[in-house]
């Protein structure tokens, strides 16, 4: 007989670069909509919520803006796109583990002395986890069974690639840097997961092998590659197409009951990507 205890879901919400018109915002806010009406939800903010780019860089466009940008707002964009983002997260920032400064926040940092992500990060009362971090996420079942802890390794990231393959095993060759049991990383626009083993012993005076299972996510974007009516900057590179989206994960114990006195729990996680 099996029994499954109540999830805990936490989202991985990142590179979302609002500001453009090849941000899916209607995803984008579907997603919202999902965080804040599913039941003992959290999410993760993996950084580049904006373009966060000045018609004075070189990469700026006039004609891939978002239609809610004015001509006025061009003296202080990357503040009003800011704001934008503060207003569509506000609704589920009690829910928000932190969030991680991508490298388009970065960018207007540093090039043009305006600090984006500590301003997202303040107005909505939320962590900062700057580029990356180790998190442990504490686990509290309302039955009264015991209380567990998984640690996650979550960051932007630096690396992409044009097929999957190469950005999986990118992120697979970074988990063995981390002590975690998560690991989720932003920035290459695809959406993968995997879950992974590894072989280790229990805490006994005479040790037994015992696998512990680890998950490797890639956490997606809203940036479309191809837009109608615009060229983006995806689209002149030849990136590839990507499907759109927050992965998430489930995460619950599971307890197996063999007999009376022979009853085993496990730390069961699942995780989802759809389209």
């Amino acid at each position: 007989l099996k029994h499954r205890e109540d999830r805990t879901r936490i989202y991985f919400l990142g590179d979302i670069h609002a500001g453009t018109k090849a941000c899916d915002e209607e995803k984008f806010f579907d997603t919202i909509r999902d965080i804040k009406e599913a039941r003992n939800c959290w999410w993760v903010g993996m950084g580049d919520y904006a373009e966060f780019i000045n018609y004075t860089d070189k990469r700026f466009d006039p004609n891939t803006l978002a239609d809610w940008l004015q001509l006025k707002d061009l003296e202080k964009l990357a503040k009003v796109e800011a704001d934008w983002m503060i207003e569509k997260l506000r609704p589920v920032a009690s829910q928000c583990v932190g969030l991680h400064c991508g490298n388009h926040e970065e960018s207007i940092r540093l090039k043009y002395h305006q600090n984006v992500h500590d301003y997202i990060c303040l107005a909505l009362g939320v962590k900062n986890l700057q580029w990356s971090a180790l998190t442990n996420l504490f686990f509290r079942p309302p039955n009264g069974t015991s209380a567990y802890m998984l640690k996650l390794a979550s960051e932007h990231g630096n690396f992409g690639g044009y097929y999957v393959g190469g950005a999986i095993n990118r992120a697979v060759m970074r988990t063995g840097e981390k002590d975690a049991d998560i690991f989720a990383s932003g920035h290459c626009h695809k959406k993968l997961g995997t879950p992974e083993m590894m072989i280790g012993s229990t805490n006994t005076e005479n040790p037994q092998p015992k696998e512990i299972p680890k998950v490797v996510i890639i956490t997606g974007t809203y940036f479309r590659t191809c837009q109608k009516g615009t060229t983006v900057y995806s689209e002149k590179k030849a990136y590839r197409p990507t499907a759109l989206g927050s992965p998430y994960l489930d995460i619950w114990q599971q307890r197996t009951h063999h007999n009376d006195k022979n009853i085993k729990t496990e730390i069961r996680m699942a995780l989802t990507l759809e389209t």
